[in-house]
């Protein structure tokens, strides 16, 4: 089987500078795996330094009540609060005592500044009013809904397709309907940076410049974009393609070129906030229980390997200096990660 490492410009009209994504190799049958060769670029910028001791000091930890299975964890904009979503219930906490904060509630109908996204959801992060535009008339919407990292765009799955709103003037930014696949689409939904729909159908996934409604080959439905567009991050999705090696791959954007590859049972990623680490999900097949380790971008060996063994979802704050996570044990735990 032939494998080839694919670059597209998508360019936009009156002849702007398009936005380069980078498409991993792909397995285009369930019986074939692709070749991944460990890379390391050296001439990367070399953001940190795993070769130096990183320590990983527990901040706090609560059992969380209800179903285990919710929206978050993540941080507010400046920090100082960690949230969950638990049956479109929002649960605030202190981020450094995890001691639960009285929130006011309510419904806003446009942000006022950067929102506290949580999963499915976005929130003032002062008064924990959730955000609910106003849609326009006639739409046929679900309510899954996407946000960017800050919460200034959300996406809607709206009459057959994805629609993006601005959310601080409540205006439709333009729908999107035109990723075409053999298998039938799961959903479109947001980048962190705002500026691409991925889409999902099954195993397969494409990523959709908004501005130029341009769209990418395909590739794993576990791939993820960097915040700042530099990087993807791409894992085979295993459901599908039993036999694929679980190994994950980060991508340069600009050039194509292949900077790291994971391995150990390799599920996904999570880029933090400033795109300089990235959390590596590993998980053995038929659970849904994962371990992390936490990496600099510009280094294959884990700068630390948390704890737990039991992870459902895990979140950077915005400064990267603690990490969040849900346990499959009903805990929500936070932890400082400290440079040498």
């Amino acid at each position: 089987m032939q494998r080839a490492l694919l670059v597209i410009v998508l360019v936009g009209c009156g002849g702007a500078t398009g936005t380069p994504v980078v498409v991993p190799p792909i397995i285009t049958d369930a019986g074939s795996v692709p070749d991944v060769a460990p890379v390391v670029d050296a001439s990367a910028p070399s953001v940190m330094d795993a070769s130096k001791a990183w320590t990983l000091t527990l901040v706090g930890e609560t059992t969380l009540t209800g179903d285990v299975f919710v929206d978050g964890p993540a941080f507010s904009p400046d920090g100082s609060r960690v949230a969950i979503v638990n049956k479109d219930k929002l649960l605030m906490f202190d981020a450094a005592t995890l001691a639960p904060i009285a929130v006011k509630g309510g419904v806003i109908t446009k942000a006022a500044g950067p929102l506290m996204v949580v999963g499915r959801y976005a929130f003032d992060p002062s008064t924990g009013a959730r955000l609910v535009l106003a849609l326009p008339k006639g739409s046929a919407c679900a309510d899954d809904d996407g946000f960017s990292m800050d919460g200034a765009r959300m996406s809607k799955a709206c009459n057959g397709g994805t629609a993006v709103f601005d959310t601080h003037t409540g205006a439709l930014i333009g729908m999107f309907r035109e990723f075409q696949s053999a298998a039938p689409v799961q959903s479109g939904s947001l980048t962190a940076s705002g500026n691409f729909v991925f889409w999902q159908a099954r195993a397969s996934g494409a990523f959709e410049e908004i501005k130029s409604h341009v769209t990418g080959p395909m590739m794993s439905s576990h791939t993820t974009m960097s915040p700042d567009e530099r990087f993807l991050f791409s894992a085979p999705d295993r459901n599908w393609y039993t036999e694929a090696p679980a190994i994950g791959t980060l991508i340069d954007a600009k050039n194509g070129k292949t900077l790291l590859t994971f391995t150990g049972d390799v599920d996904g990623g999570v880029f933090s906030p400033r795109s300089q680490l990235l959390a590596v999900l590993h998980k053995t097949m038929g659970t849904e229980q994962q371990s992390v380790t936490i990496h600099s971008v510009s280094h294959a060996e884990a700068l630390v390997k948390l704890p737990d063994r039991d992870v459902m979802t895990i979140a950077f704050s915005n400064d990267e200096t603690r990490i969040a996570v849900i346990a499959a044990a009903r805990k929500l735990r936070v932890y400082r990660l400290d440079a040498p």
